[in-house]
């Protein structure tokens, strides 16, 4: 039994080892990412995971609002236009331009929002993840709009991603994604 024992605390040492070095290589590569630019660090958009399309569009438009772009390119994905039209309609980007590339694929201009030279992305709060979402009836919603007045809701619902107030109105729920503060 103690070899056993022995090569399953080994095991378990390599793999927080691994966990500890990818932590510290993700946050490392991302601060070098803000500095210096995406593609050479392999930041760049067809590379990453469009399963999310709420989180990978966000994740750009804060590393780029951090970078103090005024606007950047993304690949586009039919998933990601419901985004870009809330996000529009908040306040969290100024507009964006659908144009076609040589080779046929569409790519998204995404001209950010500056507020005195605040970027206003910074005001968006991701509360539902992948792994972990929260579900908000009607009722629960009508009180959390009352005490938080400057703030708005996205409400993942039956009827598509909506805002608090559009919920409200249709006496609906459903997964509370984020809020952005005003």
């Amino acid at each position: 039994m103690p070899i056993a024992i022995d090569s399953y605390l080994v095991i378990k040492n390599f793999y927080t080892k691994c966990a500890t070095l990818r932590k510290f290589l993700e946050t490392s590569l991302i601060g070098k990412a803000l500095n210096f630019g995406f593609n050479e660090y392999g930041f760049e958009s067809h590379v990453s995971n469009i399963r999310y399309p709420g989180i990978f569009l966000l994740n750009h438009i804060k590393l780029n609002s951090a970078k103090k772009s005024f606007k950047f390119r993304i690949p586009f994905y039919q998933k990601l236009l419901k985004y870009l039209i809330i996000f529009k309609k908040i306040g969290i980007i100024n507009h964006f331009d659908i144009i076609t590339r040589k080779n046929l694929q569409f790519e998204v201009i995404i001209y950010l929002l500056y507020w005195k030279s605040y970027p206003t992305a910074r005001n968006y709060k991701l509360m539902s993840r992948p792994g972990k979402y929260f579900y908000i009836s009607h009722q629960a919603l009508r009180l959390l709009s009352k005490k938080t007045h400057a703030s708005v809701f996205l409400l993942s619902t039956s009827r598509g991603i909506i805002t608090h107030r559009n919920a409200l109105l249709n006496n609906i729920g459903g997964i509370l994604m984020g809020s952005y503060t005003i």
